[in-house]
């Protein structure tokens, strides 16, 4: 209901769950780096977001700067993980590198932390302006 009147809220919330399922992904390929056979999964999370902001239209909402953000959000559609193509593979199948694995876990905390941030300073506008009548 609140991305309805903040549609920034839908996007903080979208962005929150696609981070804690790219999450849960880096962390399996952390805890297969030794299984053989196993490949390493992923999300595009730029793209997830994307279709998440792409709704101007549907909205009734006029874009009329490249910058400006659509009038809706959509949080529809499970989150999928894929096999990452790429990445070279070892004697025995498996192709995590954990290096990379953690350097991923570290960029994706620091952006759900920045998301989680944001989020509480949006609700926390909507606080202030229920209770003063101004942001």
């Amino acid at each position: 209901m609140w991305s309805r009147l903040d549609p920034q809220i839908g996007i903080l919330n979208r962005g929150l769950d696609v981070s804690q399922f790219r999450h849960n992904l880096i962390a399996d390929n952390i805890a297969n780096a030794d299984t053989p056979g196993y490949k390493r999964k992923d999300v595009n999370f730029a793209e997830l977001m994307n279709q998440a902001t792409r709704r101007g239209s549907a909205s009734g909402l006029r874009v009329t700067h490249p910058e400006h953000l659509s009038g809706s959000v959509s949080s529809a559609g499970a989150i999928q993980g894929v096999q990452a193509e790429g990445t070279s593979t070892r004697l025995d199948g498996n192709n995590v590198d954990i290096e990379v694995e953690m350097a991923q876990m570290a960029a994706n905390s620091l952006y759900y932390q920045t998301a989680g941030h944001l989020l509480s300073a949006r609700y926390g506008i909507l606080e202030r302006i229920i209770n003063t009548g101004r942001p």
